[in-house]
């Protein structure tokens, strides 16, 4: 498949999968040689070039639009026609509802996800699930690892049975 495309990149993974995605955006085909056996390289070498600098390729048809893309020289939109433009400060943080009771929810599940990790850490996880669900019910919403918070303090006596198996 790949005799008949042509090589407009090579270059770092990074930069490849970014170009890669810009070229696929403006619906340029792509193709890059040896992708899915890249992944499997830790397994042996497959004869495939497993090289840290991939190469992107695109059909001969597709050659100078890509060239243009990628050295930035396309001017063409990637809007589409029925899509509306964001106001400037779309992406800007929402402010907090109550910033003090998020800090203080903040920190209990800091307390609870440093008990959950160490042996016989469960009291202390638990004993900070109180106050940290009576915050997290005065605030308007869930705070960050707000799931992974209460995951850890039930798991967190599990933490304790090896140690106790030794006993």
């Amino acid at each position: 498949m790949s005799q008949d495309w042509i090589t407009v990149f090579t270059g770092p993974i990074g930069e490849a999968v970014a170009v890669r995605a810009k070229l696929e955006a403006r619906g340029i085909p792509v193709f890059t040689p040896g992708e899915t056996m890249r992944q499997m390289g830790m397994l042996g070498d497959f004869g495939v070039d497993l090289s840290l600098d991939p190469s992107i390729q695109v059909p001969p048809s597709a050659v100078e639009a890509a060239r243009a893309c990628i050295e930035g020289r396309d001017e063409e939109p990637l809007a589409q026609v029925d899509e509306q433009e964001l106001p400037p400060d779309f992406f800007a943080a929402e402010p907090e509802a109550n910033p003090d009771l998020m800090a203080r929810a903040r920190m209990f599940s800091r307390c609870i996800l440093w008990g959950a990790i160490f042996p016989f850490g469960a009291p202390f996880a638990l004993g900070n699930l109180g106050p940290y669900l009576s915050v997290v019910k005065q605030l308007d919403r869930e705070p960050p690892n707000h799931r992974l918070t209460i995951a850890a303090a039930c798991l967190s006596p599990l933490n304790c049975l090896p140690l106790l198996m030794l006993l």
